[in-house]
């Protein structure tokens, strides 16, 4: 007979596995770069695969086109920005921080809004 705390591992574990498996179908189903796009006002490639737009945390959509700031790496399915101070500097990140960040929403809420979008 398993001890109580192996079948909360294993239970653990199964449902690690399960969500692990959902994030990487929305991450298939819905890539980064057609999914940003509409908040960047617009992403033009840039070279090396990169598209580049402005960023949809810290610029208005009437800036010059000079302003674009906010990277986008369909290849590694992540984004950023390069302007310090903004929330999308720093870790990159991938569609689900994007819409977590964009949303101010949980990790949680954000996986299931996108789950849906995605028709999981």
């Amino acid at each position: 007979m398993k001890s109580s705390w192996k079948i909360a591992l294993n239970t653990q574990q199964r449902e690690s596995r399960r969500l692990m498996n959902l994030i990487e179908q929305i991450k298939q189903r819905l890539p980064i770069a057609p999914f940003v796009s509409p908040y960047t006002h617009g992403l033009k490639a840039s070279g090396n695969g990169f598209f580049i737009g402005r960023c949809p945390f810290h610029q208005k959509p009437d800036d010059p086109p000079t302003k674009r700031k906010f990277w986008v790496n369909p290849a590694q399915g992540i984004c950023g920005c390069f302007v310090p101070r903004c929330p999308a500097h720093g870790k990159p990140l991938d569609i689900i921080n994007f819409y977590q960040l964009l949303n101010n929403c949980t990790p949680t809420e954000a996986i299931n809004q996108l789950a849906r979008k995605a028709g999981l």
